[in-house]
């Protein structure tokens, strides 16, 4: 629940940030090639996203919508990609440098979130295609260096976290073979 609401938040921060200034224009321009990217590789769509900054930019943030069904080995290997993609686009970004918090910008400065849905555009529910063992992902998060993988059992309770780990960690399971 709290990752719809953080979503929420990204998308009013995104509507708030129209404005033609150097920043605007140059995360505009990070945030239109990596919706590209979204979409020619993974055929997936940005649902929200945003920056975060009292001063200088502290934090760029990018929810996606997929198509399920996702486990943690898909889901891992989907989240650091795109995180990854987000993040060198950020700091190979000459325009968008003086704007930084710091730089190089770090992965602890990305938050992400794939969100699995079904054909309706809602949450992807493992109770909906009988998933007892309920590794039918819903909501992939990355925030402050750390990845959640939550599925959802439709009701209006929490999500259940089925497993955590650093980015770190992720990175090497990621790369160890099959």
């Amino acid at each position: 629940m709290n990752l719809l609401i953080a979503n929420i938040i990204m998308s009013i921060f995104s509507i708030f940030n129209f404005n033609q200034s150097e920043p605007n224009k140059s995360s505009e321009e990070i945030y239109r090639n990596h919706t590209e990217y979204v979409y020619k590789k993974y055929g997936a769509k940005i649902s929200s996203y945003g920056r975060g900054y009292p001063k200088k930019i502290e934090q760029f943030m990018v929810g996606v919508d997929i198509q399920g069904p996702l486990n943690v080995k898909k889901s891992r290997k989907m989240i650091l990609d795109l995180s990854n993609d987000l993040l060198k686009r950020i700091n190979k970004s000459k325009e968008i440098r003086p704007y930084l918090h710091e730089y190089p910008f770090d992965i602890k400065n990305i938050r992400y979130s794939i969100n699995a849905v079904n054909t309706k555009g809602g949450l992807r529910n493992f109770t909906q295609y009988q998933n007892e063992s309920n590794d039918d992902l819903a909501i992939i998060s990355l925030y402050n260096g750390k990845i959640n993988y939550n599925s959802y059992d439709g009701s209006k309770g929490p999500l259940n976290n089925i497993h955590k780990e650093s980015y770190d960690e992720a990175l090497k399971k990621a790369s160890e073979p099959n």
